[in-house]
């Protein structure tokens, strides 16, 4: 139950982060993706390897905020995205969010999210740890 209520919070916290950037680069008129780019890089975490990237419809890169870390994107991922609107996954060590957004009546986007949830990791090992005096 812990487990699951970690990951469901890991992946709401990736949707609303999807989200922001989507409605700064899509909502706001004074930011565009060379901006929102230059924010990321002054107030992300420098041990983060967080990737946001916001694709068309069609599948090409309107924004990325990573350039080490990329999830490759097919014409079926796009379509199953565009069809479930939302999808989870995991490709260790990373979680992936996958999500279809209509930022507003303009911009219909899809976003892939992800990072790795060093949270749980530190648990398990935390737990490991523990494990190992209990012997």
């Amino acid at each position: 139950m812990l487990s699951q209520n970690r990951k469901s919070e890991f992946y709401n916290l990736m949707k609303q982060k999807a989200k922001t950037h989507a409605e700064l680069l899509f909502e706001t008129q004074q930011i565009d993706s060379a901006l929102l780019s230059t924010i990321d890089k002054k107030y992300r975490n420098p041990f983060s390897s967080e990737n946001i990237t916001i694709y068309n419809v069609d599948g090409k890169i309107i924004y990325s905020n990573n350039s080490t870390v990329e999830y490759p994107i097919t014409t079926s991922i796009l379509n199953e995205i565009k069809l479930k609107g939302e999808l989870q996954l995991e490709k260790s060590p990373y979680r992936i969010l996958e999500l279809h957004l209509k930022a507003s009546m303009m911009h219909d986007a899809i976003i892939i999210a992800g990072d790795i949830d060093w949270a749980s990791i530190t648990k398990i090992i935390t737990y490991l740890d523990y494990c190992r005096h209990c012997i």
